[in-house]
């Protein structure tokens, strides 16, 4: 009983689940175009700038100034057509058959963030995926956060500050809650609707803009396929009964 006994065991290697994916790329758009996104922008805000009485902390947004609609309007066709390719691509690239989905665009609107303002975390849960683009560069990063995450083992703990403070290792960079991107020119982001992000307050002089756009996945054909939503055409509303 006295004696030590020497214990030894065979691990394997760790099973993963749906990991989140954030996809990014360029929309090689024609060199006119970013300085016409500003341009719009700027409009809708001088017709509709923050209220007196809010405090100016946050960026102005389209979506909640009568201007979530930018898919309705002609000059952003182009624009429109690359969002198409873009969500395409992400589909395929999270395995999902991007072939079976229609893409209804259902908020489209600018951004702008000035210096010392920010966007506050949150997320566009009555949506299937969200896009983000970036006219041009910018050093304000948008944040991703994982709400609940599967492996937090002890809340708070895989927080992106637990690899300053050494609770997580750096040789492990993936396994945070938190992802963060560096817009650069003509920059677009996707991801699922449902992910909180947020920018952090801009440090910047020159102001930050942004294109957001909501889109909702409908099937094409939902003969057999009974988890998704069928098609926008199959459907009636109560009050035309």
């Amino acid at each position: 009983m006295g004696n030590k006994v020497t214990i030894t065991i065979k691990k394997n290697s760790l099973g993963r689940i749906a990991p989140l994916c954030i996809g990014s790329g360029t929309f090689d758009s024609d060199a006119e175009f970013p300085a016409f996104v500003v341009q719009e922008i700027d409009k809708q805000v001088q017709a509709c700038p923050q209220p007196s009485q809010r405090e100016d902390t946050g960026s102005w947004t389209g979506d909640v100034h009568q201007h979530a609609k930018l898919h309705h309007d002609t000059n952003f066709d182009q624009f429109f057509k690359r969002v198409y390719l873009a969500v395409g691509h992400y589909l395929g690239d999270v395995g999902i058959n991007p072939h079976v989905f229609h893409y209804e665009v259902v908020r489209s609107w600018g951004t702008k963030t000035n210096l010392g303002e920010a966007i506050s975390p949150h997320a566009h849960e009555y949506c299937s995926l969200s896009l983000v683009y970036y006219p041009f560069a910018s050093e304000t990063d948008i944040f991703f956060e994982l709400a609940n995450h599967p492996n937090e083992v002890v809340p708070g703990i895989m927080t992106s500050e637990s690899y300053t403070s050494g609770v997580l290792s750096t040789e492990s960079l993936d396994v945070s809650n938190t992802l963060a991107y560096t817009p650069k020119d003509d920059m677009y982001v996707i991801f699922p609707a449902k992910t909180k992000h947020y920018t952090r307050k801009s440090e910047e002089i020159e102001p930050r803009y942004s294109i957001a756009v909501d889109i909702y996945l409908t099937l094409k054909d939902s003969e057999d396929i009974e988890s998704n939503m069928s098609p926008k055409e199959t459907w009636r509303r109560l009050e035309d009964f």
